[in-house]
């Protein structure tokens, strides 16, 4: 995902002025100033804001001059309403010449506006065809709009999951903002449910890895877990010990945080045949 925001970028400065002055060599261009919208605070949303700052100022070196002013990463509270709070301030920021939203809430936000009075990138989205999102040939077909299709399909990652594990009771665990944010999301569920055989229920997760494993309906036999950011790392390793003790088979949307934190398919007696 990294190298596809690092390519929108690149297109998006290609019409960005670099500055006047500069073409006559009198004093070096202008620096780009790009703010960020965040979904909500959280060690792991400031560690991708950080990475990604690392990686697009090593990506364009001396060749354009581009800063990440502290004062211009914004973070919602986990809502719709929070982070599109954060957009309209970064759009109307004189001091900010791109925006960039690093996460799946602010990206379908952002990626759904028809008037954009700056170049914006929704770097997290995860599924155009389900968000319902704008595509005419290989643009958006809104000015000042790019977006990066991080193509993390639950249409196919939960066959796959129950090709491995046959489940019968399927628990997705989502971020309550999340899924009001993507309806759709329940209509592709129900769609799921036919093709497997089996039923999903959704279980909100927010600050609290207890609750969530409370909130386990009884008969339960595996766990789909989306990215789940607002938790803290000491909350995201009790939310993955918990299915473990419980041998519930788990699976990571994303994976690679929660696979080093232990998340794992493990087998559950009771899906035996």
């Amino acid at each position: 995902m990294a190298w596809s925001v690092r390519l929108a970028l690149a297109f998006v400065l290609l019409a960005i002025p670099a500055g006047g002055a500069a073409a006559q060599g009198t004093r070096a261009a202008a620096p780009t100033h790009i703010g960020v919208a965040l979904d909500g605070p959280s060690e792991f949303t400031d560690s991708l804001r950080s990475q990604f700052a690392r990686e697009i100022l090593t990506f364009f070196g001396t060749e354009r001059t581009i800063d990440f002013p502290p004062g211009a990463t914004l973070r919602g509270d986990w809502t719709t309403a929070g982070v599109n709070a954060a957009i309209d301030r970064l759009l109307a920021d004189p001091g900010v010449d791109i925006v960039l939203t690093l996460g799946p809430m602010g990206s379908n936000e952002l990626a759904h506006r028809k008037r954009l009075a700056k170049p914006s990138i929704a770097a997290l989205i995860i599924d155009p065809g389900m968000q319902d999102l704008p595509q005419q040939a290989a643009s958006t077909g809104v000015r000042n709009l790019s977006y990066v299709n991080v193509s993390y399909s639950a249409t196919r990652t939960v066959p796959l999951f129950h090709d491995i594990v046959p489940f019968r009771r399927l628990v997705v665990l989502i971020h309550p903002g999340l899924l009001g944010a993507l309806p759709a999301v329940r209509e592709r569920a129900a769609a799921l449910e036919q093709a497997l055989d089996a039923t999903i229920t959704f279980v909100p997760v927010t600050t609290s890895a207890a609750e969530a494993l409370r909130a386990l309906p009884a008969g339960t036999d595996a766990v789909y877990v989306t990215p789940l950011e607002q938790l803290p790392t000491p909350g995201l390793d009790s939310l993955i010990s918990g299915l473990i003790v419980r041998r519930l088979p788990s699976f990571a949307y994303v994976g690679r945080n929660e696979v080093e934190r232990r998340i794992s398919i493990v087998e559950n007696p009771a899906l035996r045949c």
